[in-house]
C-alpha cells in the first residue's frame, strides 16, 4: 500500500478512540466534536474493515483486531514523534518534562530519594512521578503498560518482551520480631512450614521469586497476611510470631528499629536483579537514553546488599 495514499491525518484519532474506547471520551481529549470523531470512526471501519469499537451494555470494547492494532499504532506513533523530535543534542536543563516511573515501593525506598536528587542537580525543571506497581498486573495480563509509561523499575521473571537495563542485585531474607525467640539465626524447614507468613504480591502470578522457589521443592507457607507493598511487612512481623519474607536491604534498614531482626532461610532463593524496562520505541530516543543512563549511574552508586542473617540449613 502506497503510504502517499493514505490519510495519515486519522492516526491521531485512531489513537485516542483505542484508548478512551468510546467516541465521547477520544473527541473530548482531542478537542474535536463529536460529530466529527464520529465521522473518522466510520472512515476506520470501512479502511479495516472491522468494527473497532465494539458496544458491550452500556460502554464499548476494543475488537480482537483493535487489540492488536493499538499495540501497533503505539509503536508507530513513538517512532513518528521520535522523528519530529529529533534535536542535534538533548539538553536536560531545558527539559520541562514529568518522567513517569512505575515501581514498587521497595525499589522506591531503594533509589527513589537518589534519583530525584540526581534530576534536580542536572534537570531543574524536570519532575517525576512515580506510580504504584500494582499495575504490573495488567502485564502479567498481557496488557502492555509500556506504552504510556517511561519507564518500569521490575525485577527479572515477570516480563520479558521489552529492553531493559540491570539496576542492582539483591537477595532475600526472613524477618521476624526480637522477642520472638522461637527462632533462632536461621530458619529450619519445619518452621518455614509452619510458622504464620506476612508475604506481599501473592494474587495473578505476582508471588515473590522466593515464594515460587520454596513452593517447587515442596514447601508451601502457611501465608497469613498478604500485603501489596513491601514497607508494611516489619510492622506486621513486629510483636508477634509471623514470619516476613523480604529483600536484604530492606530487611537491613528494618532491623535497625530493633523491633525485627533478620534470619536465614533454610534454603537459598535466586537473587533479585532489580532491572528498569522501557518500550523498545523509546530506545533511540535521545531524552530517553539520558534519562536511562541517569537512573543506571544512581543505581551503581547503592551499597552492597549484603548477606542474610545466619547459614540456614542445608537441602
Amino acid at each position: 500500500m502506497e503510504l502517499g495514499r493514505l490519510d495519515l491525518n486519522l492516526l491521531v484519532p485512531l489513537d485516542a478512540l483505542l484508548r478512551e474506547r468510546g467516541v465521547t471520551r477520544a473527541a473530548a481529549r482531542l478537542g474535536l466534536s463529536q460529530p466529527a470523531l464520529s465521522a473518522s470512526l466510520r472512515r476506520l471501519r470501512r479502511h479495516f474493515n472491522d468494527e473497532l469499537l465494539v458496544r458491550k451494555g452500556n460502554s464499548y470494547v476494543l475488537s480482537p483486531f483493535a487489540v492488536q492494532l493499538r499495540h501497533r499504532l503505539t509503536e508507530a506513533l513513538g517512532s513518528i514523534e521520535n522523528v519530529f523530535a529529533e534535536h542535534p543534542s538533548f539538553d536536560p536543563g531545558a527539559s520541562t518534562r514529568e518522567y513517569r516511573i512505575i515501581a514498587s515501593d521497595y525499589a522506591i525506598s531503594m533509589i527513589g530519594g537518589r534519583l530525584v536528587s540526581a534530576l534536580s542537580a542536572v534537570a531543574p525543571h524536570a519532575r517525576v512521578r512515580f506510580s504504584r506497581w500494582d499495575l504490573v498486573t495488567a502485564l502479567v495480563a498481557g496488557t502492555s503498560l509500556l506504552d504510556d509509561i517511561d519507564g518500569l523499575m521490575l525485577p527479572h521473571g515477570f516480563v520479558s518482551e521489552f529492553p531493559y537495563l540491570d539496576l542492582f542485585a539483591d537477595t532475600w531474607t526472613g524477618l521476624v520480631a526480637v522477642e520472638n525467640r522461637s527462632v533462632g539465626d536461621a530458619l529450619t524447614l519445619e518452621q518455614v512450614s509452619s510458622l504464620p507468613w506476612v508475604v506481599a504480591f501473592r494474587d495473578d502470578g505476582l508471588a515473590s521469586a522466593a515464594e515460587r522457589t520454596l513452593r517447587l521443592q515442596g514447601i508451601e507457607l502457611n501465608v497469613t497476611v498478604v500485603v501489596d507493598n513491601f514497607m508494611s511487612m516489619p510492622d506486621l512481623v513486629a510483636d508477634s510470631d509471623r514470619v516476613a519474607l523480604v529483600p536484604t536491604r530492606l530487611a537491613h534498614r528494618a532491623s535497625a528499629t530493633s523491633r525485627v531482626r533478620m534470619v536465614a532461610l533454610p534454603r537459598t532463593p535466586p537473587t533479585i536483579i532489580e532491572a528498569f524496562w522501557w518500550h523498545r520505541s523509546r530506545t533511540g530516543d535521545p531524552e530517553h537514553t539520558w534519562l536511562r543512563g541517569l537512573v543506571q549511574d544512581v543505581a551503581a552508586s547503592l551499597e552492597p546488599a549484603g548477606a542474610p542473617a545466619g547459614t540456614g540449613e542445608g537441602p
